[in-house]
């Protein structure tokens, strides 16, 4: 587009995509207009932002809120998952958070110091090869979760069907 000089219109649900290739946006609801603009900002300040990027997310629960924290909010999926999320100042409690695949980071063993407040323990159910990717299948007290890796960690990490892994997600990850 830059060296043609000639306008593109991209029609998209992957708000990743906009971020990549737009430089205004339209962004729609029900047929409606709700926002426009450099995409970058509106995914910065908006309170919508969270759900355009929720779109196509793997991993999503009902969650209950269990205590607010400075700048956090504690809360339990159904199964008894406790999850640590960034809170926005004024925002409704959420009933329900995603997380995207590749936001899930997988370890062998448990870190012994580390920022994100998210670690917990799963067992590999299923791995799905998809292209150069893995999505690997995860049970966590019964839920199913999804954490997208390179061929390479699969190897690494010698991440078969049965293996425990530790899951790793950061606050601002949950949306």
């Amino acid at each position: 587009q830059q060296q043609s000089g000639v306008p593109w219109l991209v029609v998209s649900h992957d708000p990743l995509e906009v971020l990549a290739l737009a430089t205004h946006a339209l962004f729609l609801e029900e047929g409606r207009i709700v926002a426009s603009g450099d995409p970058r900002g509106f995914f910065a300040v908006s309170a919508g932002a969270g759900a355009l990027l929720a779109l196509g997310a793997e991993n999503v629960f009902d969650v209950r809120v269990v205590e607010r924290g400075q700048g956090t909010l504690r809360v339990e999926t159904a199964a008894g998952t406790p999850l640590v999320l960034a809170s926005v100042p004024g925002a409704a409690a959420p009933a329900r958070v995603a997380i995207r695949s590749e936001e899930v980071l997988l370890a062998g063993e448990m870190p012994h110091s580390i920022s994100a407040q998210n670690v917990f323990t799963g067992t590999v159910s299923a791995l799905e090869p998809v292209a150069e990717q893995v999505l690997v299948r995860l049970d966590v007290r019964g839920e199913r979760w999804t954490a997208k890796v390179t061929r390479g960690a699969v190897e690494r990490l010698v991440i078969v069907a049965g293996a425990k892994l530790v899951l790793i997600v950061k606050a601002h990850a949950i949306l």
